[in-house]
């Protein structure tokens, strides 16, 4: 009778193993996908670090060429505006005709601006 409850009592404890070995590879399994995704994520995760720090230094660069574009265009403006100051003057002190067809030509290629 021992030896039947010994028997019985091995049988079970075999039959649990295999049901907690199988639990054990499952969660083994699951575990190594989670281990490659997180691996996928982590590479992907420095790609797009390096492109912000890409694109960050682009967007540096750009505001930079568009704040030295715009601090040359209002130099130029400043320094048209006071060169058609001094033709108007010019044209309003002299009544030659040379001066006068000099300065609307040259006012007119500086409307655009």
């Amino acid at each position: 009778m021992v030896v039947s409850y010994s028997r019985d009592k091995i049988q079970d404890s075999k039959q649990t193993l295999k049901e907690l070995e199988t639990t054990h590879n499952n969660y083994m399994k699951r575990q190594e996908e989670l281990d490659n995704d997180m691996r996928k994520c982590k590479e992907e995760f420095k790609e797009f670090e390096r492109q912000d720090v890409k694109y960050r230094e682009d967007f540096k660069h750009v505001n930079q060429k568009i704040k030295k574009l715009e601090d040359k265009v209002e130099k130029e403006e400043g320094s048209h505006s006071l060169w058609q100051l001094k033709v108007k003057v010019c044209v309003n002190e002299t009544s030659y005709p040379f001066v006068y067809t000099f300065y609307i030509r040259i006012h007119q290629k500086l409307k655009p601006l």
